[in-house]
């Protein structure tokens, strides 16, 4: 953001608005001015959200793709003391104890959430899911083996991978990790269909003129090829996405459809509040 509002000679601040799966955050961009100064940064979680949430406040038909920003993969996690070495030897503990398996993540309709969920339908597994709010909490009760597993932002799970407090089976993405290039994809581990993308992106209210989304998505662009953010993002393990507005929302749209898919195939629910 120090770059953008470098660009853009002017602040740019950002706003945490958390809780209901994100929809606190989206509503309030929904219904803003459509002038460009009111921005929402979210995540693949936001394709899913319309089919969890059956009486939202507002529509993502309200709101208008800008630009995704990266794709930073997740990385499937475990506690050491599990004993289970790949993602196959997980799979077949789940299957020999149905009853008692649980998984955590970041929320019901999270990407965390719906990464997990993928990989029960394709995996043919089941457990009990926990969700939490933050990245500590799903750390901490997946190290302690309290919690089975979860997937997880790699970098939120870097450090306690590195000291062997946590061992990452596999990542959610088609390629491996640059941060972790030892860990297999998981399609390598043999889950092909359980890929899951962990997108980033903006978008603005859906009234907002053309002209002003697309100074938004050019000014966006050259931030993100600018060296020092180029090279925040490799540290981080993000691969940028660069797209025009009809591309992401082209791909918005596919995300959405796959989503569908699986929210209805698990029975998902949650409550705006």
């Amino acid at each position: 953001m120090e770059q953008l509002s470098k660009q853009l000679g002017q602040p740019v601040l950002v706003e945490n608005r958390v809780g209901a799966g994100g929809t606190l955050g989206n509503n309030q961009v929904a219904k803003a001015a459509p002038d460009g100064y009111t921005v929402l940064s979210t995540s693949s979680g936001y394709t899913s959200i319309p089919f969890i949430y059956k009486t939202l406040s507002y529509s993502n038909s309200e709101l208008a793709p800008v630009t995704p920003l990266a794709n930073q993969p997740l990385a499937l996690i475990i506690a050491p003391a599990k004993n289970l070495a790949t993602v196959a030897a997980l799979v077949a503990s789940a299957k020999a104890n149905r009853d008692k398996v649980n998984y955590v993540s970041g929320g019901i309709g999270s990407a965390t959430h719906i990464a997990v969920e993928k990989f029960l339908l394709v995996a043919g597994i089941g457990g009990t899911h926990i969700p939490f709010k933050g990245a500590a909490e799903v750390l901490t009760e997946v190290g302690t083996g309290r919690v089975d597993f979860a997937f997880i932002p790699i970098l939120s799970s870097l450090s306690t991978i590195r000291d062997k407090k946590l061992l990452a089976l596999a990542v959610s993405a088609g390629e491996r990790s640059s941060i972790l290039p030892e860990v297999p994809t998981i399609r390598e581990a043999g889950f092909p269909d359980a890929l899951y993308n962990f997108w980033v992106g903006l978008l603005v209210p859906a009234k907002t003129p053309k002209d002003i989304i697309a100074r938004l998505h050019e000014e966006t662009t050259k931030a993100m090829k600018e060296q020092d953010v180029a090279a925040r993002l490799a540290r981080s393990g993000a691969e940028p996405m660069f797209m025009n507005p009809q591309q992401f929302e082209a791909y918005l749209a596919q995300e959405t459809a796959a989503d569908e898919k699986i929210v209805k195939a698990a029975g998902l629910t949650g409550t705006q509040n």
